[in-house]
């Protein structure tokens, strides 16, 4: 505090006055940048959109044209993504989640919502992909080259299912998806191979064979 000017302005104050000054030289930044890119670009080509409450502006690219049916411009792109390696083991949230498949020699396990043969060996990886949300439960056939797969609620109004499918060419044989909901809490094979029991993580926790 000044006593030979008689003021009373304290060294906080001058810091809220540095900082709103420095506030409002941000903001006049922010709409002269949005300023620029309207007399860079044509103003046609300059969207904006709000990401977590802050403006974003985006430049189209100059020979993109708009299509004039929106289902057509909505529509997915002519092009397919291919899952080449997957990273990771879910140990956390699935049961039983790693075994030997003794007519592959590799090791089956799940991470996401893929099913995944190693060859530790080569370390090459095959995958199942049959399911539409994270695999929570993963069961081995005894005596046949059979994987069982149970998964978590795929949301809306498809309960989740479980898949039965060939490990050696990674092909589903059959889906059963009317038992649970929630998820697949648990699945296992009879020791003949001629059952598959699973345990739904609903509130009565249904057992179904």
């Amino acid at each position: 505090v000044s006593k030979r000017s008689g003021s009373h302005r304290s060294l906080g104050d001058e810091g809220d006055i540095g900082d709103d000054s420095a506030s409002t030289t941000h903001r006049s930044h922010k709409r002269s940048s949005s300023r620029n890119l309207d007399k860079q670009f044509d103003a046609s080509r300059v969207s904006s959109y709000y990401v977590n409450g802050r403006k974003v502006h985006a430049v189209c690219p100059a020979d993109w044209i708009p299509a004039e049916d929106e289902e057509a411009e909505a529509a997915a792109p002519a092009h397919d993504l291919t899952l080449e390696y997957v990273y990771g083991f879910n140990g956390r949230n699935a049961r039983e989640n790693l075994f030997w498949a003794p007519h592959s020699g590799e090791l089956l396990y799940t991470v996401a919502g893929v099913a995944v043969a190693f060859d530790v060996v080569k370390s090459t990886q095959r995958f199942f992909t049959g399911h539409n949300e994270d695999v929570s439960a993963l069961a081995v056939h005894p005596s046949k080259p059979y994987a069982a797969t149970g998964q978590v609620d795929p949301k809306g109004t498809q309960l989740p299912y479980v898949c039965v499918w060939n490990y050696l060419t990674m092909q589903e044989m059959v889906r059963i998806g009317e038992y649970h909901e929630r998820g697949i809490a648990a699945l296992a094979f009879s020791p003949d191979g001629s059952l598959l029991v699973t345990v739904g993580n609903d509130d009565d926790h249904v057992l179904a064979a």
